[in-house]
């Protein structure tokens, strides 16, 4: 499976593409390569929307992104074109990754080795770093199930939903409730639920996914 449906029949069509974030960048990337004539326009004095930069007074402002979520799409994307994300940007692990405070002067440090992790949530709660782990298995699995057969899976229409592959992949993936219910089947430790879901601030997502499905 390719991210990219098949956009052969474009070819020679002319296109325009609002928006020059990523999104818009790389949706321009595809179609010209399907052979389009593509125009993108960007309301901004420069391209790249949350990852652009502001240079003001001698001065240097990433406009968004700290950090690097799904590396996979963006190596997959540069791979369509037998290129290298590294040969275009370069990433550098921060140690620790970030720094939870509470309002009552405790704060965490997330790590980028999960052992050190692990230790970490187990000082708060007995048997808690062997949940991490679990959590962290089961997140993989389900990351996987969801990019392979339903991100980038094409399926424009309603019917392509109730193909029985769909409902095969789709057993045991945790598809209803909030992510407040899922966390707790893991940790008791308020501090730790609260870590666990720190990170959907950043997703642009809110507590709203996640009970165990088994149809």
């Amino acid at each position: 499976m390719d991210v990219a449906p098949d956009l052969a029949s474009l070819s020679g069509r002319d296109i325009v593409v609002i928006g020059g974030g990523v999104g818009g960048l790389s949706t321009a990337c595809y179609l010209a390569d399907a052979g389009a004539d593509v125009t993108l326009l960007e309301r901004n004095e420069q391209l790249g929307g949350r990852a652009s930069v502001m240079e003001r007074d001698g001065f240097r402002f990433d406009m968004g992104p700290s950090w690097y979520l799904m590396p996979d799409v963006f190596e997959r994307f540069f791979g369509h074109f037998d290129r290298d994300a590294s040969d275009y940007y370069e990433l550098n692990r921060l140690d620790p990754h970030y720094r939870i405070q509470w309002k009552d002067g405790d704060s965490m440090d997330l790590a980028p080795d999960i052992e050190t992790n692990v230790e970490r949530f187990e000082a708060y709660e007995p048997g808690a770093g062997d949940a991490l782990r679990s959590y962290l298995d089961e997140s993989e699995y389900t990351y996987d199930v969801g990019m392979e057969h339903f991100v980038y899976e094409d399926r424009p229409r309603l019917r392509d939903y109730l193909d029985p592959d769909v409902g095969k992949q789709a057993r045991g993936l945790a598809l209803l409730g909030s992510m407040q219910d899922h966390v707790e089947e893991y940790f008791d430790h308020p501090k730790l639920q609260q870590v666990m879901q720190y990170t959907l601030v950043f997703l642009g997502g809110r507590r709203t996914t996640r009970r165990r499905c088994t149809t």
